[in-house]
């Protein structure tokens, strides 16, 4: 891991009062104000994800978009696009690696749970259990430290495992979030099953993607924030500070701050 990547474009938030406010309201607030364009470039991600198998072109575009909703900073279609260009080498990469190590592990669970029960297959069943959720965990992380430090594939998926057990409770929390989050959307169809199941069609393309990258990228950033962030600020003082700026680190007076609440935004209207 060497030093973060830079970014041209300066950081800006997105409502005054915004960064004031804490818990469910303040993420609420920000989720409103960013909605459309994670919605936006959800459905870009999803209509990626389809011409393009491998996920990782979309999520490293994606996990840039979200990353900003959740800091409080202005983003711009041409942030997504940007992000995919300096890093589309990787991520096509980074997709097609966590796309075969989550299929393996899930198929290996599922040829587990459909095998004859005893004490050697229950504990590998455990174990590919184990391994999906902490893959799953991995994923959380891997588009956000590929776009915010220069590393190799190698550093990439050794940081993302340790931030995965470094913040487990965390990605825990995400893990059941996101498992909320489609039930609420599924919940429909157990009331009707057709006019049901185009409900949440409708509900899934609106507010899924856009609900999952906030929810992952607001709770990942403490832990990106405490175990490699910080450590990056302290050993290299004065390095790295568009990225700094983007994530809402540093303030308009030029002040970097140690801490992971963002520095309060400048006003600027949204595109």
């Amino acid at each position: 891991m060497a030093l973060f990547r830079s970014s041209s474009e300066e950081g800006s938030g997105i409502s005054k009062n915004a960064a004031a406010k804490r818990g469910f309201i303040k993420c609420f607030e920000l989720f409103r104000s960013g909605f459309w364009n994670l919605f936006e470039m959800g459905l870009l991600t999803t209509l990626l994800r389809i011409l393009i198998l491998p996920s990782g072109l979309g999520e490293v575009g994606y996990a840039r978009i979200g990353r900003a909703v959740a800091r409080d900073r202005h983003c711009f279609r041409s942030d997504y696009f940007d992000t995919i260009k300096k890093n589309w080498a990787q991520a096509l990469v980074m997709g097609i690696l966590n796309d075969i190590l989550l299929a393996l592990a899930v198929f290996s669970a599922y040829y587990l749970s459909n095998d004859r029960p005893d004490g050697k297959t229950f504990l590998l069943l455990v174990l590919s259990t184990i391994a999906v959720i902490l893959i799953l965990f991995i994923r959380y992380y891997t588009p956000a430290v590929l776009i915010m430090f220069r590393v190799s594939l190698g550093q990439l998926y050794k940081n993302a495992l340790l931030l995965s057990l470094a913040g487990f409770f965390r990605n825990l929390l995400i893990l059941v979030l996101h498992l909320l989050v489609y039930a609420l959307v599924l919940s429909p169809m157990l009331l009707n099953l057709y006019v049901g199941l185009g409900i949440s069609i409708c509900l899934y393309i609106v507010f899924v993607p856009a609900l999952n990258c906030f929810i992952t990228q607001y709770n990942i950033f403490p832990v990106l924030y405490r175990y490699m962030i910080e450590p990056f600020m302290r050993e290299h003082p004065g390095e790295g500070e568009e990225t700094l700026k983007e994530l809402g680190l540093i303030e308009p007076e030029g002040e970097v701050l140690m801490s992971d609440e963002p520095a309060e935004p400048k006003n600027r209207p949204q595109n």
